[in-house]
């Protein structure tokens, strides 16, 4: 039996209804991440004259975060992991990649970020042009003394970004 009139309209649904459920049960992965804090010695010269030296013993939070694909024309970010840990004595931090199950979502463009912290210590005033492009390299943070206690950055401000993740940050 033919049944005028569907057959190009029904074959484009089954095969959307069939890419949307295969994507759906992909899960997604996290690529690992590497960084390195360092506290600028002379946060006074121009970016490209700064003294870098390791900062060992930072926090660091790292938060992944993806795009929702909410519809096929829009996406909205969202958090999927925050891990919090400490650099090493040379001020590195390295973190395994993982996957996680999908849970009927598609997630798609999947990144870490790292936020540091350490008693006593601020962030740069953010530089721009040619001579800061090394210091804000993917991975690479950078903090400075305080001048005062008032200056120094709160815990709870430079892990904000983890308060819109599932289950809070997990330490390791």
């Amino acid at each position: 039996m033919k049944m005028p009139g569907c057959r190009r309209p029904c074959l484009v649904l089954v095969i959307a209804f069939t890419w949307l459920v295969a994507l759906s049960a992909c899960g997604y992965h996290g690529p690992s991440y590497v960084g390195r804090t360092f506290e600028v010695t002379n946060a006074t010269a121009a970016p490209k004259d700064w003294k870098l030296v390791p900062l060992p013993d930072t926090e660091v939070l790292v938060v992944w975060s993806g795009n929702l694909v909410d519809n096929p024309v829009d996406s909205t970010s969202i958090c999927l992991a925050a891990v919090v840990a400490r650099t090493d004595k040379d001020g590195w931090i390295r973190l395994p990649g993982w996957w996680a199950h999908p849970q009927g979502r598609w997630i798609t463009d999947v990144e870490p970020h790292g936020y540091a912290w350490r008693p006593g210590y601020t962030y740069l005033p953010l530089q721009t042009g040619m001579d800061s492009i090394s210091i804000m390299a993917p991975g690479v943070m950078a903090l400075r003394k305080a001048p005062s206690s008032d200056q120094e950055i709160k815990r709870e401000d430079a892990f904000g970004a983890a308060r819109y993740c599932p289950n809070g940050p997990h330490t390791r």
